[in-house]
């Protein structure tokens, strides 16, 4: 699976299919805005989008589900850190 990125991050999400030696783009609803300078953080069963920059420092975060093929927006409590950009995370 492939996030694809340039200057500006385009959620474009294509997978490889080994069987037919042949890429898929998936096209799922809901993706994150273009961005640049985003962080990508994965785990056994998500994808998450964090923060980014589009003409403004974002502070927003998604997850995409790769059971559900679905993309959400977090909602998080609490006091939530300043937007930014070019930001570093970990699982």
């Amino acid at each position: 699976l492939l996030l694809s990125h340039s200057y500006f991050f385009a959620v474009q999400l294509i997978v490889a299919n080994y069987d037919s030696l042949d890429w898929e783009e998936l096209r799922v609803p809901n993706a994150p805005s273009e961005r640049g300078g985003p962080q990508l953080v994965s785990t056994n069963s998500a994808l998450y989008v964090l923060f980014g920059f589009s003409g403004r420092e974002l502070g927003d975060i998604h997850r995409y589900d790769l059971n559900t093929n679905q993309w959400t927006e977090l909602q998080l409590a609490g006091t939530c850190p300043q937007p930014r950009s070019v930001v570093r995370a970990a699982p």
